[in-house]
């Protein structure tokens, strides 16, 4: 709920606590997620050069967590979206969910 307003829009400032959770599917008919890519805005001061954000990898069967903190591939990606806080909104679902 932190995070929605600014998510559907695709402007502003995400607050400190905000979490997006985007899930991998096999296929695009595929029910479970392989894969679960998550972000969690930090306070001012994680990670000030890449917005504030800690990224996590979590197995989707498992729900284990397989990689956390500053990953350098999340990163990478996500510095070309620095002028929407860091954040693509190429995966959200088209009906706003």
């Amino acid at each position: 709920p932190t995070a929605k307003a600014i998510i559907l829009s695709g402007r502003g400032l995400y607050p400190v606590g905000s979490i997006v959770v985007k899930s991998k599917l096999a296929t695009k008919d595929s029910d479970a997620p392989i894969l679960y890519t998550v972000m969690q805005k930090m306070p001012p001061g994680y990670d000030s050069k890449h917005g504030d954000w800690e990224y996590s990898i979590i197995d989707g069967p498992s729900r284990q967590v397989v990689a956390r903190g500053r990953i350098e591939s999340c990163i990478e990606c996500h510095d070309s979206h620095a002028d929407t806080d860091y954040i693509t909104r190429t995966y959200l679902n088209q009906t706003g969910g």
